[in-house]
């Protein structure tokens, strides 16, 4: 019986470390990531703003001020979308955007403002349609950023803006 409670708390302490703390690049896949940054990356640019389930996320990098264009898997929801972080939150295009607080996204030919991003983990990756989801599970992909569409709405001050008048 002691054994099972121990085995019990050790369980549930993984599971509030895991959530609490952003997991870095999983090391079994940080060759892949290399790769994919030096090769599939430069081919899959001109192509990723337009493929399904694709799209290029366009940040500024957080030292240099340089524009980065990276291409991403994308799943679109009611009021904006969720990005599967493939090699982790410790890449430098989901740093520079969660301290920019805000991206530009390419996706089926135009650009989406998306703001407020913050990275979610869900291991079962239920949120994506079933082939892409394999795709996720077999990447271990366990979080994914989640950002709304910047609304153009006028401020509800009462009245009308500047520009609307």
């Amino acid at each position: 019986m002691c054994g099972v409670r121990a085995g019990r708390y050790l369980e549930r302490m993984a599971t509030v470390r895991s959530e609490s703390l952003p997991s870095g690049p999983v090391p079994r896949l940080a060759p892949l990531a290399r790769f994919n940054r030096r090769f599939v990356n430069p081919v899959a640019k001109p192509y990723a703003a337009h493929a399904p389930w694709m799209g290029t996320v366009v940040h500024r990098g957080r030292r240099s001020g340089r524009q980065y264009r990276t291409p991403v898997n994308i799943f679109p929801t009611e009021h904006g979308y969720r990005i599967a972080l493939t090699h982790g939150t410790d890449a430098d295009w989901v740093r520079n955007i969660l301290a920019a607080g805000r991206f530009t996204l390419v996706t089926a030919g135009r650009d989406v403002e998306l703001v407020r991003p913050r990275v979610i983990h869900e291991p079962a990756a239920e949120w994506a349609p079933t082939p892409m989801r394999w795709y996720v599970r077999f990447m271990r992909a366990e979080h994914h950023l989640y950002a709304v569409r910047e609304s153009r709405a006028p401020a509800r001050s009462g009245g009308l803006s500047r520009r609307d008048r």
